[in-house]
């Protein structure tokens, strides 16, 4: 897409969100895209390098388990090609799938206060969906962009979204979430045809590289579970069409866990998970398969 092409969309005042990202919308038509679609998300002409959104510690952020980046490419994801008003409706639904994060059920004050600012995003999108018909696209527009920071801001202080420690600088993490949102594009712009003669392994190695997280043997399941269900509803969030492709090339729903026991078991792997046993992981994708209804 030309930088003629698109433009983003002004906002109004919003003097407690810090802009970091705006919404780029056409300007004409493109392709099989209407002028006033969404191109894409960036900063805001002339702004300085944008920091991440809060952290879920009360220190210095540590790692990320799943990488951040998986979180941006889900908004990237619900609003791409779509209309503003669309868009709304599609990070509502966001929203109800981050509700359902196994680690947003607990009573915790903590976890409930989040639960709660995730339900007043959801009504406030869901309003923004049903704005009076002579609402322009630049209007809805301006309302998302804050919110879309908002949302991110939450995301992130899920329990266990960051472990507390030393923050070792990422690993690759934002070329292999690059990767991934390079197919999910071909995917939508051009079917499956377009990644004809891609090796569904490396696309869950790929997969498998954006979640940092390595317990040791002694874990508990029921632990590891959670941080795995969670990386897993955010990578088909993120690459929902890429999820369906390596879905219906594995025949399975449920392919990264049998993958990752696949390459533990032809030795040299240590990546995600590698400490942890085929046993113990055999019984993390049962659990797995009953929460997600697979």
């Amino acid at each position: 897409m030309s930088a003629a092409a698109s433009t983003p969309a002004e906002a109004a005042p919003q003097p407690a969100v810090i802009r970091r990202r705006v919404m780029y919308l056409r300007t004409q038509d493109r392709q099989n895209h209407p002028k006033g679609t969404i191109s894409g998300i960036g900063p805001p002409k002339g702004s300085k390098k944008r920091k991440r959104s809060s952290s879920s510690l009360r220190t210095k952020q540590g790692q990320h388990t799943t990488a951040y980046v998986v979180f941006e490419h889900e908004i990237w994801s619900a609003v791409l090609d779509r209309t503003p008003r669309q868009a709304a409706a599609e990070l509502a639904d966001l929203a109800d799938r981050w509700l359902a994060l196994p680690r947003l059920g607990s009573t915790h004050a903590d976890v409930t206060r989040i639960r709660d600012a995730l339900e007043e995003r959801k009504e406030r999108l869901l309003e923004l969906h049903r704005a009076p018909g002579d609402t322009t696209a630049e209007e809805i527009a301006a309302e998302l962009d804050p919110l879309t920071e908002e949302l991110l801001a939450l995301r992130n202080q899920v329990p266990g979204t960051a472990l507390n420690t030393k923050n070792t600088g990422g690993h690759g993490e934002a070329s292999m979430a690059g990767a991934l949102q390079a197919m999910e594009k071909l995917l939508r712009a051009d079917g499956d045809d377009a990644l004809d003669g891609e090796p569904p392994e490396r696309v869950a190695e790929l997969m498998w590289g954006l979640l940092d997280y390595n317990p040791p043997p002694t874990a508990d399941t029921n632990e590891v579970g959670r941080f795995v269900e969670t990386h897993v509803r955010s990578l088909m969030s993120a690459y929902p069409q890429l999820w369906a492709w390596l879905s219906d090339a594995t025949r399975s729903q449920g392919h990264l866990l049998p993958w990752l026991r696949s390459a533990k078991q032809q030795g040299g792997y240590t990546g995600a998970l590698w400490r942890t046993s085929d046993q113990d992981l055999q019984t993390v994708e049962t659990d797995l398969y009953a929460h997600m209804g697979w």
